[in-house]
């Protein structure tokens, strides 16, 4: 919780815990989160029904303050970095500069923007959801988009043809000692919690996974492997993928 979230869980161990170890509690990090954010839409959503573009907007505002940005720097550094036409190590000082530049907004903006306009469309199913049992139902991409991505990044995770870019930093430290058997333990088990949403929830998981393993596969080519950025961006590109399959198989 203190690595992946913002939420008062104290300071974050630096050296006593190897990091691989952590990750089969990626995705249950994400369900707690999801539930949080799932609160809040309701909250909003009963303060002021009329308005569901901006009740999105807030709850992303409260998404992004949850997980202090994050994975939005991720994938901005990524964007910056992969559609620059250089050569993959002058792509890896791109991505631990810390100034953002041209892409890198850009692809940050059109994120914002489609996680914004599917979950205006979530708000908007509220108002004809009645009572407490439809309103979980149209919330509940709210609670399995957070899941979705942190599976994602697990599933990088374990890919062995995914190497690391760098023999430091965030990416390489998160397969430190990395509980395999655990990790899988814990992806079947969010996979099935996905499936409360039945169909649209197997779309959610599906499309939001593909999404997020495939352009790991894409910026490993990029990079010559994967970095903490990557991973953050994963989350982030997961998440919202998740978010418009929950939309359109409504």
């Amino acid at each position: 919780m203190a690595l992946l979230t913002r939420l008062p869980m104290g300071s974050f161990p630096q050296t006593s815990i190897p990091w691989g170890t952590l990750a089969p509690y990626y995705p249950w990090v994400g369900f707690i989160l999801g539930l949080i954010l799932a609160i809040g839409a309701a909250a909003m959503n009963r303060l002021s029904p009329g308005t569901p573009l901006l009740n999105a907007a807030l709850l992303i505002v409260a998404w992004v303050g949850l997980t202090g940005a994050l994975h939005l720097d991720g994938w901005g550094d990524c964007a910056d970095a992969l559609w620059t036409p250089v050569a993959p190590a002058r792509r890896l000082e791109i991505m631990a500069d810390p100034r953002i530049g041209g892409f890198g907004a850009i692809g940050l903006i059109l994120l914002l923007i489609l996680k914004t306009a599917a979950l205006t469309q979530i708000m908007a199913q509220l108002l004809g959801s009645p009572g407490i049992r439809g309103w979980g139902a149209a919330l509940l991409p709210v609670v399995l988009a957070p899941v979705i991505g942190r599976m994602a990044a697990v599933l990088v995770l374990l890919d062995s043809e995914i190497p690391n870019a760098r023999p430091v930093g965030m990416g390489f430290r998160a397969r430190e000692k990395l509980s395999e058997e655990a990790a899988w333990i814990s992806l079947v088990a969010a996979f099935l919690l996905t499936l409360f949403g039945l169909k649209r929830g197997l779309a959610m998981v599906v499309i939001g996974s593909a999404s997020g393993w495939s352009f790991a596969r894409w910026a490993s080519r990029r990079l010559e492997g994967m970095t903490g950025d990557v991973l953050g961006a994963v989350i982030e590109l997961s998440e919202t993928a998740a978010l418009i399959a929950a939309v359109w198989g409504r």
